[in-house]
């Protein structure tokens, strides 16, 4: 599920990348950490949206 919560996932595609691209500068690792943190922002909000939309909600 999209809205599922993707903390975990994030988490390990940041540290991938430190460990498999240490030769990134430091403004290309704090590029990747705002887009997922972005990502993991926008799940939030479209969960949140459905638990709203959802019958009783």
């Amino acid at each position: 599920m999209l809205a599922a919560d993707r903390s975990a996932v994030t988490d390990a595609l940041r540290r991938r990348v430190a460990r498999e691209a240490p030769h990134l500068w430091p403004e290309d690792h704090g590029r990747l950490f705002r887009a997922t943190a972005l990502f993991e922002r926008a799940v939030w909000l479209i969960g949140r949206k459905a638990l709203l939309l959802a019958p009783g909600g």
